[in-house]
């Protein structure tokens, strides 16, 4: 009763017994009821199965950004509008949260760096959520991103010049703009997580980043992760793959 999701998809069929994909994957991990969902920003690939696991995960409150409930007050017929009196119909908490914002979650705590409170950046995508997790003695365990591009990324690089996240999920799923480029490799992270299909898949702008980090792309490596463990060690794997241990700070130098 303490997991979160960060982002809900559609996933296509039903698993076991007519359960959506997500909640077979969710209860495998053992999190049957998960009450928080964060929805990074108002872009279908990133809510469009949101309705399909309210239920069975025992959904209670969306946390999502300010322009994803601005687009649904100004879009009225709009997938995000719909998206938001589905929620209330069902009884379910939605509100927006800023840079600033910190949620406890059992161990874990996740600090939104971004979006600040008064952006005004033109794309959806740079108004999306980024969180900073840190879990079991990890400060800067796990960098979210949604799909934040060169506003967002350029300003999260001013804000957060100390910033070195053990995992990374890579922006806009891997979308390797200059911008993306250089923050990646400022960034350091040991382990990079890519959400993408095979259009973005094996890009060899990214080739220069990839080398000697633990790269887990999903539709090559299949679902990826990540696991944090009290006595500070990591560990990181996926479905077609091994599992391997992350270096820790010290290992990596720093």
């Amino acid at each position: 009763n303490e997991g979160a999701l960060w982002d809900c998809g559609p996933m296509a069929g039903l698993g076991a017994g007519g359960a959506p994909p997500l909640v077979r994957a969710v209860r495998e991990l053992g999190a049957w009821r998960p009450p928080t969902v964060f929805i990074t920003h108002p872009d279908l690939d990133h809510f469009g199965g949101l309705l399909d696991v309210v239920e069975p995960l025992g959904v209670q409150r969306v946390v999502t950004c300010p322009r994803f409930l601005k687009q649904a007050a100004e879009q009225p017929d709009g997938p995000a509008a719909f998206m938001a009196r589905e929620l209330a119909r069902r009884g379910v908490e939605v509100r927006a949260a800023h840079a600033g914002a910190v949620f406890s979650i059992g161990d874990a705590t996740l600090t939104l760096l971004s979006p600040p409170q008064d952006a005004a950046w033109p794309l959806d995508n740079d108004h999306s959520l980024v969180g900073l997790w840190a879990v079991a003695g990890h400060a800067q365990a796990m960098l979210l991103t949604g799909d934040v591009q060169d506003d967002a990324i350029a300003a999260l690089a001013r804000a957060n010049p100390a910033l070195h996240p053990t995992v990374l999920e890579l922006p806009h799923h891997g979308s390797a703009r200059a911008e993306a480029l250089r923050w990646t490799l400022g960034l350091e992270p040991p382990v990079v997580l890519q959400s993408t299909g095979p259009l973005r898949a094996n890009d060899p702008r990214w080739d220069g980043l990839r080398a000697g980090r633990g790269w887990y792309t999903t539709c090559v490596d299949g679902a990826a992760w990540v696991e944090f463990g009290r006595a500070g060690d990591v560990r990181s794997g996926s479905v077609r793959g091994g599992a391997a241990l992350v270096p820790t700070d010290g290992e990596r130098g720093r």
